[in-house]
């Protein structure tokens, strides 16, 4: 889910950005650059800001999976206590036991599969984003571009 949703995202990101830059690809076209090339300028300029924003987010991963997975145990034991608290003086099955499980401390290490998986997962969602949003790219002359500039 999350992956849809994040690719429907970046598809809308890529669109606006095409949309923005009517101009410069109406006048690569009217120069005779090939579409394709359009295009592949295009995936690669998405590519090298994936790479740096990959380049950017791994370092910092473990802290931030680190705070929030030890926010998440501080929560469940405030809620255990809550809990306790509601049951005070209420009889208890003896047959249900002692089942209490104790969270100590959380480690969070960032294996290279990992990385590597979502490394790409993220380039094939910009190819998937560059592709199908580059569809207003193939399907446009020159003289069509430039008639919806002016």
């Amino acid at each position: 889910m999350v992956i849809g949703a994040s690719s429907a995202i970046l598809f809308l990101v890529f669109v606006f950005w095409l949309k923005n830059r009517t101009q410069e690809i109406g006048i690569l076209l009217a120069l005779g650059t090939s579409k394709i090339g359009i295009l592949g300028q295009i995936l690669l300029e998405a590519l090298m800001i994936g790479a740096v924003a990959i380049a950017v987010s791994f370092p910092v991963v473990p802290g931030v999976s680190k705070m929030t997975a030890n926010y998440l145990v501080e929560q469940q034991v405030q809620q255990e206590k809550e809990q306790e608290l509601l049951n005070e003086g209420k009889v208890e099955s003896a047959s249900l036991g002692d089942s209490k499980e104790t969270v100590i401390g959380v480690n969070v290490t960032l294996s290279s599969e990992m990385m590597l998986f979502d490394s790409s997962c993220i380039a094939i969602m910009i190819l998937f984003s560059v592709g199908i949003s580059g569809i207003m790219v193939v399907l446009k002359n020159p003289k069509d571009i430039f008639s919806e500039i002016s």
